[in-house]
């Protein structure tokens, strides 16, 4: 069968997804997998394996929106036996419904269930990635997926990483760190004068840092840099990539409840997840099994947000204020002791290799 898989939401939900799009491409029923999505997951999924087409679709695009629409369904339409949406818009919806697939399959909460000739339910006491997977169950007979992402680290992006830690001296024979302290979110970022304080720490035990974050964090990522003797940023000068393949040569990340901590841990890398305003039980944890979790425990107020909110409600952000750079230094330290004892040594270099031989 023919399967279009549709969503178009933002980088920690996209990756999220890693684990239904490897089980669609290893299923012997399913002869074409397609999936749209936005330009970021063209980024992340045009060279993996088993996807046989990508449909860009740009929702935030303004001019030319209906013209863009149209075009898009003129190129879907007919071309699929099944629809699965990840994505619980209207817009999703509509979408499946102009596709012509006769079946369409989609979560029953959604807002675009109205288009759906399916629906599984929005299961809120498991993990966003197993409600994924749910969706391939009315046509594959089993909704699992398995804990990872294994995201492909092309040679190219990993050498020019290389490249741009050489020029600068960092990594050359100590630990590597990098530290994430963006998010799309503004509230769901850990202070400034805290990742300074555990960027200092990491440098002092041995670690190069590197600060990481998009060109719009440059000014952050720069002052934290600053302050930390024996680091630097990089914010602005890698894409999605180049991000992955500095996260697969990194001993450890700490990021917020964003978008980064997903990708390193796509990366293979161990990730320490600050969490504020959301709490680890909504379902969006980083899907690895080196991930440890901060965060400020016995706030009433918590969680106030699906995503995190323009401003803290109540004007104190206590849940990001007090979280302590103690508290994430021991994180670390517990998430690469259990990588210690779960993988034997040069493991990830190991993969690195294995990644590269199969994109080349």
């Amino acid at each position: 069968m023919r399967v279009l898989l549709v969503h178009t939401g933002f980088l920690g939900d996209l990756l999220l997804l890693h684990p239904l799009i490897r089980k669609l491409a290893a299923a012997d029923a399913v002869s074409t997998l397609g999936f749209l999505t936005t330009a970021v997951g063209d980024e992340l999924y045009r060279d993996l394996v088993g996807v046989d087409r990508i449909h860009r679709f740009e929702k935030r695009k303004r001019r030319a929106h209906v013209v863009d629409l149209v075009r898009l369904i003129r190129t879907i339409r007919g071309e699929y036996d099944v629809v699965l949406v990840a994505h619980r818009s209207h817009r999703s919806g509509l979408i499946a419904r102009l596709s012509g697939a006769p079946q369409r399959i989609g979560f029953g909460r959604a807002a675009g269930r109205w288009a759906y000739t399916r629906t599984v339910p929005w299961d809120g006491s498991i993990h966003v990635a197993r409600r994924y997977g749910k969706l391939a169950r009315p046509i594959l007979g089993d909704g699992t997926v398995q804990r990872g992402l294994q995201l492909p680290i092309d040679e190219a992006s990993l050498s020019d990483v290389r490249s741009m830690l050489g020029d600068t001296g960092v990594g050359r024979g100590r630990r590597l760190a990098v530290v994430a302290p963006g998010a799309t979110w503004a509230t769901k970022r850990w202070t400034e004068a805290g990742f300074v304080e555990l960027g200092q720490r990491l440098v002092s035990k041995g670690f190069d840092v590197v600060v990481s974050g998009s060109a719009g964090e440059s000014s952050l990522c720069r002052r934290i840099a600053s302050l930390c003797e024996g680091s630097i940023s990089l914010a602005g000068r890698t894409g999605l990539r180049h991000s992955l393949a500095l996260f697969a040569l990194a001993d450890v990340a700490v990021c917020n409840d964003s978008g980064s901590g997903h990708l390193a841990g796509a990366a293979g890398c161990p990730v320490v997840s600050i969490f504020g305003p959301t709490v680890p039980e909504m379902g969006y944890t980083v899907f690895s099994e080196t991930v440890e979790t901060v965060q400020r425990e016995g706030l009433d107020c918590r969680p106030c947000h699906r995503h995190g909110p323009a401003r803290c409600p109540l004007r104190h952000h206590d849940c990001v204020k007090t979280v302590e750079s103690g508290a994430v230094w021991a994180a670390v330290e517990r998430v690469r002791r259990s990588l210690d004892l779960a993988h034997a040594p040069g493991i990830r270099r190991q993969r690195l290799a294995n990644n590269a031989h199969r994109s080349s």
